[in-house]
């Protein structure tokens, strides 16, 4: 058996590859590449993100290149990979010139370039080779519309808001719906369960709905009613669609956003405010990805920025006027969405967040009770190398050890809270543009869809953390690692 010194000997850091292929690259396409490349030679942030990790290397088709720390023969695959690409990825960095071009003769100013137009001039080059005139100017002009003139946008949501009148129309609307919220839980009753007498908000077992990481089986004396009423989605593979179906037909999802707003301390053990009780959202006029407030707390205007920041999708949203107003019913609504399909897909999401324990159920038999979804997520995730790192920091009681790692393992002990904020901008996003779910096997998808996107998100935290410490002999996560 190799020691860990061998292996880190015959291998390399994945970001050190990457960046001295795409040099070697970037020299036979001299200065093809130079719109895509950083002041040092380098491919830009945004050129692996949204280029070379989803359109040329394809690390999910590829499971050998998605390792920190590459091989040999995976670095020489790489290398290739990114060689054979060359002729496109310049096509794209001349696409790329054409489309900033065009945006500067129009007089955009709204949005970052870089996260606009890369994919599409990926696409171009793909599809029409190297630009030419006049189709390079006619194609350009035709994403750009496409992409800045498909429904509201940033832009547009900042001048409306900026009008005073409109603003305390949408502030009393806000009010009026806010204080007209009912407290009354009985519409989450679902046939089978018993609705107990309801908790003060100050209570204990209102302020603990469920403890992250304990085991449902002894959660059940402080599991509100509407989670009692989820589990059989999940456990009772033969009656799930009929358990889904009364569910939405109760709207017990609804109960989850009650005992969010009433109960205190809930909605901060799940992760959606930091709030004991949520507060009446404002009005906001300035967000910023960087900074979100957690969903419950966000402000009007963080909440429809989220909705309009991308191109994706903007045009199923209709009028900025009215994304606002519907935004202002939302965030007055149960859970911050309008619809009950989407409010039980919530609402399972959040008993199954609450099962999710990668670390702790290492080394359980296959037969380990709970859910096939909620084992088939624990297995995945414990395919990941950081997970065994995370198991063995010893981060108990300091929120400071460990650094990036040690934050990754704390929310890997604990999954729900990351988990239930990432459902519920997924759900938020299709309320608005009127998505339900068709099914509860549709429902079922996008929870396992949240978890892997969780579990890619630690994973790239995790390695972008040991890429800038640049120490090529520091232990690296390898996917390969770890026992499959």
């Amino acid at each position: 058996m190799s020691t860990e010194g061998e292996r880190v000997a015959t291998t390399l850091p994945r970001a050190l590859v990457l960046d001295r292929a795409w040099r070697a690259t970037a020299t036979d396409h001299t200065p093809g590449l130079d719109p895509l490349s950083n002041a040092t030679g380098g491919p830009l942030s945004r050129t692996v993100k949204l280029i070379l990790e989803p359109l040329v290397i394809r690390p999910g088709q590829r499971p050998e290149l998605a390792a920190t720390a590459l091989t040999p023969d995976a670095a020489a695959e790489l290398t290739d990979i990114l060689a054979d690409a060359g002729t496109v990825l310049s096509h794209t960095a001349a696409w790329f010139t054409v489309l900033k071009r065009a945006r500067r003769g129009a007089g955009i100013t709204e949005g970052h370039p870089q996260d606009l137009y890369f994919q599409r001039a990926f696409e171009l080059a793909t599809v029409h080779g190297e630009p030419t005139e006049p189709d390079g100017a006619r194609l350009a002009g035709e994403v750009l519309a496409e992409v800045h003139h498909a429904g509201p946008s940033v832009a547009r949501l900042r001048e409306h808001l900026a009008d005073p009148a409109t603003r305390a129309e949408h502030a009393d609307r806000l009010s009026r719906r806010w204080s007209a919220r009912s407290d009354d839980d009985t519409s989450a009753e679902a046939p089978g369960t018993e609705t107990p007498a309801p908790e003060p908000a100050g209570s204990e077992s209102a302020a603990t709905p469920y403890l992250a990481g304990a085991d449902p089986a002894g959660a059940d004396p402080i599991r509100p009613t509407h989670r009692l009423a989820a589990a059989p989605v999940l456990d009772d593979a033969d009656q799930a669609a009929a358990r889904w179906q009364d569910l939405v037909d109760a709207d017990a999802g609804a109960g989850l956003g009650r005992h969010w707003w009433f109960a205190g301390g809930a909605a901060r053990v799940d992760g959606t405010s930091v709030h004991d009780l949520p507060p009446a959202p404002e009005i906001g006029e300035h967000a910023s990805t960087s900074d979100l407030a957690l969903p419950l707390d966000r402000s009007i205007y963080e909440r429809v920025f989220t909705l309009v920041r991308s191109a994706s999708g903007r045009d199923e949203l209709g009028d900025i006027s009215d994304v606002v107003t519907d935004e202002v019913d939302r965030a007055a609504s149960p859970c911050g969405y309008t619809d009950p399909t989407l409010r039980a897909g919530l609402l399972v999401g959040v008993e199954l967040a609450h099962r999710l324990r990668p670390i702790e159920s290492i080394g359980r038999p296959g037969s380990a009770p709970g859910s096939e979804l909620e084992r088939r997520i624990n297995r995945r995730w414990q395919r990941e190398a950081y997970v065994w790192q995370a198991r063995r920091l010893p981060i108990d009681g300091d929120r400071e050890a460990g650094g990036v790692l040690g934050d990754v393992a704390r929310e890997v002990a604990a999954p729900a809270p990351r988990y239930v904020r990432r459902l519920w901008s997924r759900l938020h996003g299709r309320d608005a543009r009127s998505r339900p779910f068709a099914d509860h096997e549709e429902a079922l998808d996008v929870l396992e869809g949240v978890a892997l996107s969780v579990i890619r998100d630690h994973r790239d935290r995790v390695r972008g953390a040991l890429s800038r410490l640049g120490d090529a002999t520091a232990p690296q996560p390898d996917a390969q690692a770890v026992p499959q």
